[in-house]
C-alpha cells in the first residue's frame, strides 16, 4: 500500500503544472548555455517521443475496435445509432436541396457580380488572381477525388497501414474487425474481445509509466531544440512575445 502511495505522490509530482513549466524553462537555459551538452541530451528527448508513438497506433486500434464492438452487441446503441446516421444524412440532404434550389431561383451574387462598383471590381480581380496562383501551385495530377479518397481509407496490408501510421486506415480496420466479432461464435467473440481489451490495457499502463518522466522528456526535448536553434533566435523571439 505504501509502495502504491509513493508511486502516485511521485506521478502527481512529475505531473504538476510548475514541475512542466519549470523543466521547459530549465531545458531552454541549459540549451542556451551548454548547446553541446544540450545536443546530446536531444537524443533522450527523441527516445521519450518514441515510446509514446509506440503507443499512440495499438491503444486506437484497441480503442476503436472494443467501442465497435459494444455498439454491436447492444441493441439500444445499434438502434441509436441507426437514428443517428438516417437523421444525419437527412439533414445533409435537406441542406443541399435547399442549397440548390435557393441558387437556382434567388441567384444569389448576381448583382454584386454585375455591380460597377470599383471596390467590388478590385476585390473580384484580387480572387481571381488569388485562384490562379494556387491552382498553379498544386500539381492538378495530385489532386485527390472523392474516390481516392475513399480508397485511401481502405487498408490493402493492416501491416503497412500500422508502420506508416496511417490512423484513417487504421480506424477503418478497428471498424471492421469491431463489427465482425459481433456476428462470430460466442467462445470466439468473447476471446477477440479479451484480446483487444488486454492490448488496450498493456499500452495504457505503458503511458501510464512514461508520463513519470514527463518532466524529463519536455526537458531533453527544450534543450535540444533550443541548441538547435540558437540563443540569436529564440531571445528576439521571446522579446516580440513579451
Amino acid at each position: 500500500m505504501s509502495l502504491i502511495s509513493e508511486k502516485l505522490t511521485l506521478r502527481s509530482f512529475m505531473q504538476n503544472p510548475l514541475v512542466i513549466l519549470l523543466s521547459i524553462v530549465g531545458g531552454g537555459i541549459v540549451g542556451m548555455q551548454f548547446p553541446k551538452a544540450a545536443a546530446d541530451l536531444q537524443t533522450y528527448g527523441d527516445v521519450f517521443l518514441a515510446f509514446l508513438e509506440l503507443c499512440f497506433i495499438p491503444l486506437i486500434l484497441a480503442s476503436v475496435t472494443m467501442s465497435v464492438h459494444h455498439l454491436v452487441q447492444s441493441t439500444v446503441a445499434k438502434q441509436s445509432m441507426i437514428r443517428i446516421v438516417i437523421v444525419s444524412f437527412g439533414f445533409m440532404a435537406l441542406a443541399v436541396m435547399i442549397s440548390l434550389l435557393a441558387g437556382f431561383f434567388l441567384h444569389p451574387g448576381e448583382t454584386v457580380l454585375s455591380s460597377h462598383s470599383p471596390r467590388i471590381h478590385d476585390i473580384s480581380l484580387a480572387a481571381s488572381v488569388v485562384e490562379r496562383q494556387l491552382s498553379d501551385a498544386f500539381d492538378q495530377d495530385k489532386v485527390m477525388t472523392f474516390g481516392s479518397f475513399i480508397l485511401s481509407m481502405v487498408p490493402r496490408n493492416i501491416v503497412v497501414s500500422l508502420a506508416n501510421s496511417k490512423v484513417f486506415q487504421i480506424v477503418v480496420f478497428g471498424i471492421v474487425i469491431g463489427v465482425t466479432l459481433g456476428f462470430i461464435k460466442p467462445e470466439t467473440e468473447k476471446g477477440g474481445h479479451r484480446f483487444f481489451e488486454a492490448l488496450y490495457e498493456i499500452f495504457q499502463r505503458i503511458i501510464y509509466a512514461i508520463s513519470i518522466a514527463l518532466p524529463l522528456g519536455i526537458f531533453c526535448l527544450m534543450a535540444g531544440e533550443v541548441a538547435k536553434v540558437g540563443p540569436e533566435t529564440i531571445l528576439p523571439m521571446g522579446s516580440f512575445i513579451v
